[in-house]
This record gives structure tokens, sequence and C-alpha cells, in this order.
């Protein structure tokens, strides 16, 4: 089975679409099964006599992954609604300002200067941490 994996990176590797690469490890992968005899090839792909109630792996896998897709369509949706006005922007700004991300993380540093902040969380500017050093989370931290 690992004839398949080749087939899905050499396929790959050449230029060709991820989806399509896939598509061709997925058909090698069937091949060798049915050629190996681990599986029959009425085991992929059944249609019995009653409408609806067609069988198989292709069935069983497209049925397997209508709840995820159920789920990631309204997370794509609420995230390119952020990105069309501009919160994914401010999000990734605060994200790369390197003020933010020296004051939005304490750190366990027990040196000279004390409580078990970061040093240089004195360099923030004003209004980058909320409330004096000494108290909260760290106020009875020993140095």
């Amino acid at each position: 089975m690992l004839l398949a994996l080749v087939v899905v990176v050499g396929s790959a590797m050449l230029g060709r679409h991820i989806i399509e690469s896939l598509v061709y490890g997925n058909v090698c992968a069937a091949v060798i099964a049915i050629l190996t005899g681990h599986i029959k090839p009425t085991e992929i792909f059944g249609i019995p006599a009653q409408a609806g109630q067609s069988t198989g792996y292709i069935e069983n896998g497209i049925l397997s992954v209508v709840g995820p897709i159920i789920f990631a369509i309204p997370i794509l949706a609420v995230t390119q609604i952020m990105v069309e006005c501009g919160i994914m922007k401010r999000i990734l700004d605060f994200a790369h300002n390197p003020w933010s991300a020296r004051c939005a993380r304490p750190s366990f540093h027990r040196g000279r200067h004390g409580a078990g902040l970061h040093p240089d969380l004195g360099q923030c500017p004003a209004g980058a941490v909320v409330g004096p050093p000494s108290s909260g989370l760290w106020a009875n931290a020993s140095t």
C-alpha cells in the first residue's frame, strides 16, 4: 500500500493538483487491494436491488465527511466576514506589533526585577499592561 503513497507524492511533485494526486492514489490503492485479494470490487461500491440502499467504501467515506464539512462551512464563512470587515487585519497587526509580544506574555523570570514578571514589562507603553506589576497573579511571588 506504500505504492499508493508514492503515486500521490510523485504526482504532486510532477506539478499535478493535490486533489488530482489524491484521486490517483485512491485509485491505485483500490486496484492494489483488489489485485492482492484484500477487498472485493463490490465492497468499493455496491448497488443493491432497492433504491437508496447503496453501500461500500465510497458511500461510507462520503457519509463520514458530511459532519466535518457542515462544521467547517460556518467557520470559513465567519472567517471570511472577519477578513472583509478588516477585523482579521487588526488582529494580525496586533500580533505583529513588537510591544504586544512582550506585554502579553509574562514569564516566570525570577531575577532582580522581582514579582515574577518579565523584565521587559516595565518598558511597555501605557495601557498595555492592566494594573501595576505588584497586583494580581504575581503579587506574592518571591524574588
